[in-house]
């Protein structure tokens, strides 16, 4: 029996995991999930959009070859909208520096989900916010 060389043929959960592990440990993950497209239209269709892709995916070298800023702004959106650390990241940045002009008092729930999550840059980031604010033992608690 000659071996199979469709992908269809294969798990739906597989070929999740498959694209899962391509974008989030390759350097070039958009054009990798737009190779991974072109194979079939499965891949094209349910996979590559999965959510779970969309949260893995290493959104550092996807924003880093991005070629504007809007494609960029939409990347971290649609990544956010899945539960990408980097993406919830990023916005728990912006929302501290930019929205707020980085008072103390800015809502901190994106950088304690990711700290949470072990993005260990959002949990240094954390730490340091809820130290200089010198807000009680609680933020004492939450800043260990």
């Amino acid at each position: 029996m000659a071996p199979t060389r469709s992908l269809p043929v294969l798990p739906e959960e597989m070929l999740v995991e498959v694209a899962v592990h391509v974008t989030a440990s390759s350097s070039s993950p958009m054009a990798d999930l737009r190779r991974l497209r072109r194979a079939c239209t499965l891949m094209r269709d349910r996979v590559c959009g999965a959510l779970l892709v969309r949260r893995r995916l290493n959104l550092f070298w996807a924003l880093w070859q991005s070629e504007d800023a809007e494609t960029r702004e939409r990347l971290i959106a649609n990544t956010y909208a899945a539960g990408n650390l980097e993406a919830i990241f990023i916005n728990g940045m912006r929302v501290f520096f930019g929205h707020h002009g980085g008072t103390l008092q800015a809502p901190l729930d994106d950088l304690d989900q990711v700290a949470r999550g072990g993005h260990k840059p959002a949990a240094y980031m954390l730490a340091m916010v809820l130290w200089r604010a010198k807000s009680g033992a609680e933020a004492d608690l939450r800043a260990k």
